[in-house]
């Protein structure tokens, strides 16, 4: 059969695995990243809005599916790009009636929800290499389908629900992902190899997906996996050899969980592929030795889920263990390395409050990452902290029905009403790059209640030279792996997409 496989935005390795695993089995498929990076659309911000949703993307995306002329069609979606995907749906089955299958985060979490689309015949639940080859094998041969595990299906307004399948342990036994539609067709922007060495996550986060993973395939077997390291060579040294890469992206929710893995890791990577890389860390796992043997590896930035400074809200509303001792331990190793750090930050999580950014502002006024990104906390379908909403009053059986039906880009967050909340966020971004006695007037004189006095475009400005001036003069080494020049080249392309929609809107009215 001939199979395309869609997502919005950036590249899905979920895909790319299944579109490898459907090739070993003797189908075609073709891998679309439809709109432009991800990475362009967040860097321009609200001045490309909606961007990826125009009529200009979703045209050229019907024209390529129609000259392709495509046996089924799969969709992987999380909750942002799940309106987006109803849109293309619902179109391609009023013009075709072409088989739609929607997989992804959002549709395991929400499966009765998303069969009951008019346009939808197939939800893969969980995990999809397997289950979506021998659903595609079936449908070949024109045999039942509907006990297939991790697939739901419907036949005349019946919906048939079926269980996952147990967890595969031998990672090493599933092909190398499928990358050869990425790096045919978005060259100049993919030195970058994305790569996962490990599935599930040992943490229960109360926002993210993996909690609901856990129900999901509990009693199915371990939801933490990992590939061995030379199963991770190999893959890398093939990219090389392929792409020409000169980046790694290490996507494991967290790389650096078992100390005689990474000693292995850390070896053979230096020896045998020798590139700069990012990965994500976590506190609970950080030491010395193991800063060093990221460091020896050439690990160019590392990132952690900082969160909040309250070890309450963090253990209680997110479920995150980890002590502030820890995170500071964290921090200081990093800053002594010539590793590039971040920290994520929320805001909006149920219970923040005024005196919690304030201290959140302090501590990283004293223990500066190289960087601080900040999210609003956002509610996805199904995961822990919708009872946590409920429980603290923050959200409604209203809201929950909102929650699981959007089809809005973006998802549902709270937003706190407390006076002088929102006017102290840049204050707490900008904290860690001013003087200590100049960042404790602020705080303690409420200087913060009458806003920034610059505008947010000056205010991104000045944490931008900042960082400039931290790792690119305070530390050189850390500066060649700045992406500044990289996310220039994402907004110039994306820029140009844009402008050729605008000429082809004034050209047809």
């Amino acid at each position: 059969m001939k199979i395309v496989l869609l997502c919005l935005g950036h590249e899905n390795i979920g895909l790319e695995y299944i579109s490898a695993c459907l090739k070993k089995a003797g189908h075609e498929t073709i891998l679309i990243k439809a709109g432009m990076s991800i990475q362009a659309y967040y860097t321009l911000g609200k001045f490309i809005n909606g961007i990826p949703h125009t009529q200009f993307y979703q045209d050229k995306l019907i024209k390529q599916l129609e000259q392709i002329s495509p046996d089924l069609i799969g969709f992987s979606v999380y909750s942002d790009t799940y309106g987006w995907a109803c849109k293309i749906a619902s179109t391609i089955k009023t013009r075709w009636g072409i088989p739609v299958v929607f997989g992804g985060i959002h549709a395991s979490s929400v499966p009765d929800i998303v069969i009951k689309e008019s346009f939808v015949d197939y939800v893969c639940v969980g995990e999809g290499e397997a289950a979506f080859v021998e659903l595609v094998n079936l449908l070949e041969k024109g045999e039942d389908i509907r006990e297939v595990k991790n697939i739901w299906s419907k036949e005349s307004g019946k919906v048939f629900e079926n269980a996952v399948r147990p967890l595969d342990s031998h990672l090493d036994d599933i092909p190398f992902p499928d990358k050869s539609a990425l790096y045919e067709s978005y060259g100049r922007f993919t030195n970058v190899y994305t790569i996962i060495t490990s599935r599930g996550c040992p943490y229960p986060c109360t926002f993210c997906y993996n909690n609901l993973l856990r129900r999901l395939y509990q009693g199915q077997g371990s939801i933490l996996r990992m590939r061995s390291i030379d199963n991770v060579i190999a893959e890398l040294k093939e990219a090389k050899a392929k792409y020409k890469i000169s980046y790694v992206l290490f996507a494991d929710d967290v790389l650096t969980l078992n100390t005689a893995r990474m000693e292995e890791f850390s070896l053979k990577y230096r020896e045998e592929i020798g590139l700069p890389f990012t990965c994500e860390i976590h506190p609970s796992h950080i030491n010395k030795r193991i800063v060093e043997l990221l460091e020896a590896a050439g690990c160019a930035t590392a990132g952690f889920g900082l969160q909040t400074i309250s070890e309450n809200l963090r253990e209680n509303v997110l479920h995150r263990k980890e002590k502030n001792q820890q995170v500071v331990e964290t921090i200081q190793l990093f800053q002594k390395s010539e590793i590039y750090l971040y920290a994520d930050v929320l805001f909006n999580i149920p219970g923040q409050d005024e005196a919690e950014l304030i201290d959140t502002a302090r501590f990283l006024n004293r223990y500066p990452p190289d960087l601080v990104l900040p999210f609003q906390l956002r509610f996805y379908p199904r995961t822990d902290i919708i009872d946590i909403g409920i429980e603290k009053g923050v959200l409604s059986s209203a809201d929950v029905e909102k929650i699981e039906n959007s089809k809005s880009y973006a998802p549902f967050n709270i937003k706190s009403e407390q006076n002088g909340v929102d006017k102290l966020l840049p204050w707490v971004l900008m904290s860690r790059s001013l003087p200590k006695f100049l960042v404790d007037f602020i705080l303690d004189k409420k200087i913060y209640r009458y806003g920034f006095p610059l505008s947010y475009v000056i205010f991104h400005l000045y944490c931008l030279l900042g960082d400039i001036y931290k790792v690119g003069i305070k530390n050189k080494r850390k500066f060649r792996y700045f992406p500044l020049l990289k996310q220039l080249q994402y907004c110039v392309n994306y820029l140009q997409e844009w402008r050729r929609f605008k000429i082809k809107q004034w050209w047809i009215s």
